[in-house]
């Protein structure tokens, strides 16, 4: 399964065992403002962001009223809203349906469909072993 899964998706064999990939869908968290940010300054557009989704998910409080905590929260918060708002990309912002734990809405909400294979990158699935 999972190699019909890469071949369908496989747009060039770049040797040495990589891969360029095509995603059906890429789920974005806040930790991904950054990235929006250095995409943007090197001139460089997501050929497809209505593909792309995002929410916050590893900042946001859950007490009621969910207030950004501290100056480093709330500088996340406003990176992620300025880098999608700028590419494209629609977010399931804090107090609006559909927002929450990016692994967890992705398979409940539109972006994931049932003909879709979904990518959600997560700092805790792409750090090294040490």
């Amino acid at each position: 399964m999972y190699d019909k899964i890469w071949k369908g998706h496989e747009i060039a064999d770049l040797g040495d065992g990589f891969s360029l990939l095509h995603a059906d869908r890429h789920l974005l968290h806040d930790g991904s403002g950054p990235v929006l940010a250095r995409l943007r300054a090197s001139s460089r557009p997501l050929a497809q962001p209505n593909l792309c989704f995002a929410t916050l998910d590893h900042v946001v409080s859950t007490a009621p009223g969910r207030p950004a905590t501290s100056e480093s929260r709330s500088r996340t918060i406003a990176s992620l809203r300025e880098g999608v708002a700028e590419a494209g990309i629609r977010l399931f912002d804090v107090g609006r349906s559909g927002q929450g734990i990016v692994r967890v809405i992705g398979p409940e909400l539109e972006p994931s469909r049932k003909d879709s294979d979904p990518i959600q990158v997560d700092r805790q699935r792409c750090a090294p072993n040490p």
